[in-house]
């Protein structure tokens, strides 16, 4: 479970159907409330016929928002949560022991709190818990990132940045400054990898954004530990999927990142952003 030190406040309401309860969003609540007494979140989304589905561990899918946010792209990511390993994921799938927050509660707290710290994340606007017995599911509701791909892609996909556009060290620097980022917001990814950071250009500017906080901790100071974690976790990721695309992490590919990053340790002491985004 995600650690709740440092959280703050955060706008969105517990709202309550006859499928579950949820934490939404005020500009949401009304429409999450509603979908609440027909079935789960993830069970609307599935069944949208406009649906898009996305990568990554459980089910997911784009929609078009049901309710309008101001300042949103107008589309709704709906996440289900499912376990991973070889052990659990066949034994449970995406029940949860009713233990605690549910795990898509601790994320939207986590995501917020991040956000507010000046963190690149999708803006959380509801998240959803079902009971089932003793278990529970769960779904999350973000925000879409419109024109954005996994940087694993970007580097190892069948066109890698070009050099006209900075090439490969630009990206692995820009990713190690989101590390930095992350370090010194107090915020420590459970898993930083290269499918958890999109790419996105836009407005002339070209910017990292990190998603799925899933169990990530937080911190109420900046954390030096915590961004060399991260930066491992993510040196074994690149190395991992430059292998499957037969290409290759050099060392000089590690020492960009890494310089990307800066000196982690010169965040001791330092108080946390408070840039709210």
């Amino acid at each position: 479970m995600a650690a709740s030190s440092g959280t703050r406040p955060i706008p969105h309401r517990p709202v309550r159907g006859r499928a579950g309860t949820a934490l939404a969003h005020p500009s949401v609540a009304g429409a999450v409330e509603a979908l609440l007494e027909s079935g789960p979140l993830h069970a609307f989304a599935a069944g949208h016929p406009e649906r898009r589905p996305l990568g990554g561990r459980g089910e997911a899918w784009r929609i078009p928002a049901p309710a309008p946010t101001e300042g949103t792209s107008g589309f709704w990511v709906v996440r289900h949560f499912e376990r991973g390993g070889a052990v659990m994921r066949p034994l449970l799938g995406d029940r949860y022991l009713r233990l605690g927050p549910p795990r898509s509660f601790a994320e939207l707290r986590v995501s917020e709190t991040a956000r507010a710290r000046g963190v690149r994340t999708p803006r959380a606007l509801a998240a959803g818990a079902y009971p089932a017995g003793p278990f529970r599911r769960a779904d999350l509701v973000t925000d879409w990132l419109p024109d954005s791909v996994e940087l694993g892609t970007v580097l190892y996909g069948p066109q890698p940045p070009s050099a006209s556009a900075g090439g490969s060290a630009a990206l692995l620097r820009e990713a190690g400054a989101l590390v930095r980022d992350l370090a010194r917001a107090g915020v420590e990814h459970a898993d930083l990898n290269a499918t958890n950071i999109l790419v996105r250009d836009g407005k002339g500017a070209r910017h990292l954004w990190v998603v799925d906080l899933d169990r990530a901790r937080l911190h109420p100071e900046a954390v030096a530990g915590a961004g060399l974690r991260m930066l491992a976790r993510l040196e074994r990721s690149l190395a991992k999927l430059a292998a499957a695309a037969n290409a290759a992490f050099t060392e000089a590919d590690r020492e960009t990142l890494r310089r990307g990053a800066g000196d982690l340790n010169d965040l001791i002491g330092l108080d946390l952003p408070r840039a709210a985004r």
